[in-house]
């Protein structure tokens, strides 16, 4: 007797987690749903009179400096996982609007160290108490163990994409680092390919 189409699962990905596709669920689209949803969420609700006429991109900068640190430019761009370039465009638009300051190192005049004004820390905090209240809500409903169960899977996988996402991940995403070393590691960075 064979399956109808419908009961097939659509994906490589798909078969590979049946206990998924019996409750109709897709990780990907839990993935990108949830996502995509915090975004939109963050999005409305810092939209305050501490982060009026600032994008979220902004807002994430100002948390990227720090709270009360002074940090030179590529340790800001480091934690944001972009260039010092594109940093320098931000900064220059957050202190001209009053968010962030620069000033040169004592021990190196030549490097430029930047930190929030007490405008951007207002913004830093908004974007703490938003995500502490945001954390608070979801967790919620999950019993103790099922929040521990959520934050080591959850831990698992963001080590996974940590891994991949440094500079030196591209000289890892190299075809010969790719090819599987067994049956059952065949699909480990196949999505790169892509």
């Amino acid at each position: 007797m064979s399956q109808s189409s419908d009961a097939r699962p659509s994906s490589t990905m798909e078969s590979d987690y049946p206990y998924m596709v019996a409750e109709g669920l897709s990780i990907d689209d839990l993935f990108s749903g949830t996502f995509q949803s915090v975004l939109r969420i963050e999005e409305g609700a810092l939209d305050n009179r501490y982060t009026h006429g600032l994008t979220i991109t902004d807002v994430h900068t100002c948390v990227a400096v720090g709270l009360y640190e002074k940090n030179p430019m590529n340790v800001v761009a480091a934690r944001l996982g972009i260039t010092t370039a594109t940093l320098t465009s931000a900064i220059n638009k957050l202190e001209r609007l009053g968010f962030v300051q620069r000033e040169r190192s004592e021990a190196d005049r030549r490097t430029k160290l930047v930190s929030l004004t007490t405008k951007g820390r207002k913004v830093w905090r908004a974007h703490r108490l938003f995500h502490e209240r945001m954390l608070k809500e979801a967790l919620a409903p999950l019993s103790g163990d099922e929040q521990r169960v959520l934050a080591i899977a959850l831990s698992k996988v963001k080590a996974f994409f940590d891994a991949r996402s440094t500079p030196d991940a591209s000289a890892a995403a190299s075809p010969a680092a790719l090819a599987p070393k067994s049956a059952s590691e065949g699909r480990n960075d196949s999505w790169k390919r892509a």
